[in-house]
This record gives structure tokens, C-alpha cells and sequence, in this order.
């Protein structure tokens, strides 16, 4: 049987409130470097006008909503949009953190890591489920969000084992040892070839093995746990950010997927 609309939108409600952390989190970061964000810094406008993106949108009018001012009013906006719905309870303007995600992701591409660009996914996904009142809409949302999600695991580890650098190792040893992604605790580790070449087959077959958490709903749940391990210690040990949290909003999804998925299987045989 297909899960129930009360849990369903336990479901949904899960991964939109780990979304609320992220923005939070994420909006409270970019405050903290707000002094990028001014004129003539890396990130400011009139820097980002000339070499990026913006400058192929040709109304310039449009052009001045990516201004320096209106963009940190967009940074509170989102705070404040997400205290309201905490308070209300209003989820139909969910949408609104979409939108301003949006606005984020084209001004600020060049800040953008691959766990921002896929947030969006989840706002998309968690906007159509709280406008709808249609359970199979609001399925397909959580099952779109699910399959995506799930198949971005099997992606990174389809061009992780095709790179001869990841498959023996030296990709990862060579990351510990950069100034950014490094420590001295990494710095030891990437000396031994050995123990990088296990990590990195480690993660491959861990990413590899998100199709099965698709087809065992037992096995989701031990790949949440997995998951859950694996971007604590990207944003913990390689200083990673927003991957954890984006990533976990999108855990509950996949079981749902895994539930849809293995349901149809035992209906069909």
C-alpha cells in the first residue's frame, strides 16, 4: 500500500524543515561576508556584472534587482520568510524561498556549489507539494525529489571510477594535501596511497549502491545512515559545507520513492 497523506506530508515536512536549516545557515554565512558583496570586492555587483551571467540578461532593469543592496535585503527576506512560515504555519508561500533560491543561484553562480544548484530541486519539489491539495501531485513531487536525488550518488560515482586518478587513488590524496580541503591529520593520511585507494573505492561503491536503497526499503534506511556519516565528514573533515544538510532533506524523499517503488514491484509479480 502507498504511504497515507499524514505520512506523506511527515515526510515532507521532515525535509522541509532540514531546508529551513540550510537557508538559515546558508543566509547567515553570506551576512558574515557581506563585505564581499560590496562595490569594487569579488562578489559585488559591479565585478560580477562584467564577467558573469548577469550581464546576458539585456533589460536593465532586470539587471538592477542583482544590485548589492537588494541582494542582502534577499538574505534577510529569506530569514524572515523562514520565520514566518515556522510560525504560521503557512505553507503555501513556500514558494517564496524557491524564488529567492532563484534569485541566489543567478547572481551568485560563481559562489555556487553542487549542493546549492541541487537545493534547488528541493525547493522546486517542496513548493509544488505545499501548493496542491492533490495526493498524487504531491506524490510525484516527493518521488521526483527521491529518483533525483538518489541518481546523483550514481552519477558522482559514475565519473569517479571512469577517472584514473580516483580509481588508484592519488584524485583523494591529492585533495587532503590542498591548503583548503586539508588538515594535518589528512595531510598524514594522503601519504598513504594504500588508504586513499580504499576511501576512494569506498565511496564509489557506497554511491554505486543508492540504486539498491531504491529497491530495499531496509537497505534505504542503512544508506540514510551512510549518507548521513558521509557528508558529516565531507563538512567536517573537508570543510564542505551545505552538502549535509541539503542532502539529508532529500533522505526522507528516497524512502518514499523506495516505498513507491518496491510497493508497484510486489503488486506487479
Amino acid at each position: 500500500m502507498y504511504l497515507t497523506l499524514i505520512l506523506i506530508n511527515k515526510i515532507a515536512i521532515i525535509s522541509t524543515y532540514l531546508i529551513y536549516l540550510y537557508v538559515i545557515i546558508d543566509s547567515i554565512t553570506l551576512l558574515r561576508n557581506s563585505v564581499y558583496f560590496t562595490k569594487g570586492m569579488p562578489f559585488s555587483f559591479d565585478i560580477l556584472s562584467k564577467n558573469y551571467r548577469i550581464n546576458r540578461i539585456k533589460s536593465r532593469y532586470i539587471t538592477k534587482l542583482f544590485v548589492d543592496s537588494i541582494f542582502k535585503f534577499s538574505i534577510y527576506l529569506r530569514i524572515l520568510v523562514v520565520l514566518f512560515l515556522l510560525s504560521s504555519g503557512s505553507m503555501k508561500i513556500f514558494f517564496l524561498l524557491f524564488i529567492l533560491q532563484i534569485y541566489s543561484y543567478y547572481r551568485n553562480f560563481i559562489l555556487m556549489n553542487a549542493a546549492d544548484k541541487f537545493s534547488i530541486t528541493i525547493f522546486l519539489s517542496l513548493s509544488i507539494f505545499w501548493i496542491t491539495n492533490d495526493l498524487n501531485i504531491k506524490s510525484v513531487a516527493l518521488l521526483y525529489t527521491g529518483v533525483i536525488s538518489t541518481f546523483s550518488y550514481v552519477f558522482a560515482a559514475y565519473h569517479k571510477i571512469i577517472s584514473p586518478m580516483w580509481r588508484n587513488g592519488k584524485g583523494l590524496s591529492g585533495l587532503f594535501k590542498t591548503e583548503y580541503y586539508g588538515s594535518s591529520t589528512l595531510l598524514k593520511l594522503s601519504n598513504n596511497i594504500f588508504y586513499c585507494q580504499l576511501l576512494s573505492w569506498g565511496t564509489i561503491i557506497f554511491q554505486f549502491s543508492a540504486v539498491i536503497a531504491l529497491l530495499s526499503t531496509t537497505y534505504c534506511l542503512v544508506f540514510g545512515v551512510l549518507s548521513s556519516l558521509f557528508h558529516i565528514f565531507n563538512s567536517v573533515a573537508l570543510k564542505i559545507r551545505g552538502f549535509f544538510l541539503v542532502f539529508s532533506a532529500t533522505l526522507p524523499c528516497i524512502y518514499y520513492a523506495s516505498t513507491v517503488i518496491v510497493d508497484f514491484i510486489n503488486i506487479s509479480k
